[in-house]
């Protein structure tokens, strides 16, 4: 795999996470984009992987979360690696009081 590729296989499994956690939370795509900060069409055109997410938004989607964005993506890097990109989300991180 091309590093293009590779590096956008990664982005897409990082966003089906998110997504799904999301869904697992039972959090309407709205309320996620109102809680992180971003518009409900920009959450769409991630989903539709129209757009890649930037760093920024992917720490402010998992803030809203409750999920270790390092964990989303170590996942995610694990799942384009073995060629199967469904392992689930990691469930609620909690996060250090700074």
């Amino acid at each position: 795999m091309k590093n293009g590729e590779y590096s956008a296989a990664v982005c897409t499994e990082v966003t089906r996470l998110l997504t799904e956690e999301r869904e697992r939370q039972g959090i309407s795509e709205n309320r996620l984009a109102a809680a992180a900060g971003l518009s409900q069409s920009l959450m769409t055109r991630f989903k539709r992987n129209l757009n890649n997410p930037k760093l920024d938004s992917l720490i402010r989607i998992a803030l809203a979360l409750e999920v270790d964005l390092g964990k989303v993506i170590s996942l995610a890097i694990r799942n384009v690696e073995k060629g199967k990109a469904t392992d689930s989300a990691p469930t609620k991180a909690k996060r250090s009081k700074s």
